[in-house]
């Protein structure tokens, strides 16, 4: 499919040559205001106002506007610049310019998602080690990560999330997650069209998606990792030996503001899908920036973090046959 897709661009892009043209843009407006602003539960709102600004405008400088003010309402209420955001919440941020005008937003925090299983195994092992001298005792393993995550949705609501992960090792060991193979996953493809599918347009990059396919029951994310890899030494005198173990991946599961789902869809399709590609080479209209700021300038959006520890520790224990 990826050829398909291939073939087609350089279709498109070889019919658009001779449609260029140098020219410079006469177009009149007006800057308005501009609200950026991720919101996370369990921390304080951080809010980014700007004004716009044409492509062809270099000069950054400009952008600022040293005149704005801004209120964020919780709940109705005006809430303190220190004010931690809340699951449930319901935010509106106004900024306000006597240069730019007026804007504003408003999200609601989501509730977070209950994590109710976590399993994993590690396929395609291979060990170098080498025990001989107790002084300098060295492994090096490789392998693939096969984890499941069951998520449990809240009914009679429309829920949107994400999935995301880091990696953690200690540090006198090295530890490589490999590559995330997001196709394991069929979920992460729902927000594909059928074209794009068939010319061969993936879902590389994206780990966002709604509750449409199990709203109000459970869930399992199939992740995996293949290439990986961990390495370390020690001796036996080393107290600390124990902890050279404790390597793997932090999963975070996002419940996520519609706002944040729309916005993501907006950058897949101009990064990733086919609209982006046509547009690129000239043969469609650009993409519409996604949103929800009244000006139109801007995205207000919220999450919810659900957070679990995935460790390898025990699993390269038996891999090596170091379990007690």
């Amino acid at each position: 499919m990826g050829i398909l897709r291939h073939i087609f661009i350089a279709t498109l892009a070889l019919c658009a040559t001779a449609c260029y043209d140098d020219f410079t843009p006469d177009i009149e407006t007006e800057p308005v205001l501009c609200i950026n602003s991720l919101i996370t539960a369990g921390e304080p709102i951080e809010v980014r106002v700007s004004r716009t600004w044409l492509y062809s405008d270099t000069a950054k400088s400009n952008r600022s506007v040293p005149d704005a003010s801004v209120t964020v309402y919780v709940n109705g209420t005006t809430a303190g610049e220190d004010y931690i955001a809340r699951e449930g919440d319901s935010i509106r941020i106004v900024a306000e310019s006597a240069v730019y005008g007026r804007a504003e937003a408003a999200t609601k925090v989501p509730v977070a998602v209950p994590i109710v299983d976590v399993s994993f195994s590690l396929s395609d092992i291979s060990i170098w080690k080498d025990f001989s001298n107790p002084r300098f005792m060295y492994a090096d393993v490789h392998f693939d990560i096969n984890a499941e995550m069951t998520l449990s949705d809240q009914a009679g609501a429309d829920n949107f999330y994400r999935f995301s992960y880091t990696s953690f090792a200690k540090e006198y060991s090295t530890f490589y997650p490999g590559y995330f193979e997001y196709d394991a996953e069929p979920i992460f493809s729902e927000h594909e069209g059928v074209f794009e599918s068939v010319m061969g347009y993936d879902s590389s990059g994206s780990t966002f998606f709604t509750d449409r396919q199990f709203a109000g029951d459970k869930y399992t994310l199939h992740l995996r990792f293949t290439y990986g890899g961990w390495r370390t030494q020690w001796s036996e005198e080393d107290e600390y030996a124990d902890m050279n173990f404790d390597c793997g991946l932090e999963f975070t599961l996002s419940s996520i503001s519609e706002s944040y789902y729309n916005w993501l869809c907006y950058m897949w399709h101009t990064e990733n899908g086919i609209l982006g590609d046509i547009s690129e080479i000239g043969l469609g209209a650009p993409l519409r920036g996604y949103s929800n700021v009244s000006t139109g300038a801007g995205v207000v959006a919220a999450r919810t973090d659900t957070n679990y520890t995935l460790n390898l520790k025990e699993a390269l224990k038996q891999a090596l046959e170091l379990n007690d």
